[in-house]
């Protein structure tokens, strides 16, 4: 398997779980009409503040029980890691040089990650997981 068929089934598993939580979402939300009969849905205000919090909060600082709802999420791509592990490809041999990623959330707190793998499928990866992670990113740098 190459990066490109990696990439398309992280992509597949990311849409897996943005459609269960549009499902959820949806569930979640109040049904009414428009003046023209078109279908509107409306999140509740409760649910509302609850995710707006929860937006703007770090992973180190959520709940247990928010903690354990991303973890499950995880699970999802488990799979494809463990596959590319037994064939070996996912297992790289480390490089002397290394990427680092600093970013200052919505909260000015600085965060910061490194990886010693500096291909760019990874970096950008990585860059998107900060963006979806995080909200709103006031500033994001990338250090080789």
């Amino acid at each position: 398997m190459n990066k490109t068929d990696l990439v398309e089934l992280l992509a597949s598993c990311e849409h897996a779980s943005w459609a269960r939580w549009m499902k959820y979402l949806f569930e979640k939300c109040e049904e009414y009409y428009d003046g023209d009969g078109y279908e509107m849905l409306a999140i509740p205000r409760e649910l509302v503040t609850h995710w707006k919090r929860q937006v703007a909060t770090p992973y180190s600082e959520l709940s247990e029980r928010e903690k354990q709802s991303d973890r499950e999420e995880v699970k999802h791509i488990l799979p494809i890691i463990e596959e590319y592990k037994l064939r070996g490809d996912l297992i790289e041999p480390p490089t002397a040089r290394s990427t680092v990623v600093r970013w200052i959330d919505c909260n000015e707190v600085e965060h910061v990650v490194s990886t010693t793998d500096d291909d760019e499928v990874t970096v950008r990866c990585l860059l998107l997981l900060v963006k979806q992670v995080k909200g709103e990113v006031l500033k994001i740098t990338v250090e080789h």
